[in-house]
C-alpha cells in the first residue's frame, strides 16, 4: 500500500495507495540484503489509486490514479525516463 516517501521538513512522508497501511522497521540484515531502489512516487497531489509496480527484467513501470479536485501533479522519483 505504498506508493512513494517523501523528504519533509520533520521526516520522511508515504504516499498511500490504500485506505490503511502497515509498516514494519527492517532490520539491518534485511536492510542489506534488500533489492535496489525502485522507482516510486515522490510527490502526489491527490489521491492515489490502483497502483501497481511492475518489473521485467531491466525494466520497471508504474500505473496509478490521481485523483483531486483541481489540477492534479506528480513526481517520480527512481525513474530514467
Amino acid at each position: 500500500g505504498i506508493a512513494g516517501i517523501a523528504p519533509g521538513p520533520s521526516g520522511r512522508y508515504l504516499i498511500t495507495s490504500a485506505g490503511e497501511v502497515r509498516i514494519r522497521q527492517r532490520s539491518t540484515s534485511e536492510q542489506s540484503d534488500a533489492s535496489p531502489a525502485l522507482p516510486m512516487l515522490l510527490e502526489a497531489a491527490g489521491q492515489v489509486g490502483d497502483f501497481q509496480r511492475s518489473i521485467n527484467g531491466n525494466k520497471a513501470e508504474l500505473r496509478f490514479s490521481l485523483t483531486a479536485n483541481g489540477v492534479t501533479t506528480f513526481s517520480v522519483s527512481g525513474a530514467r525516463a
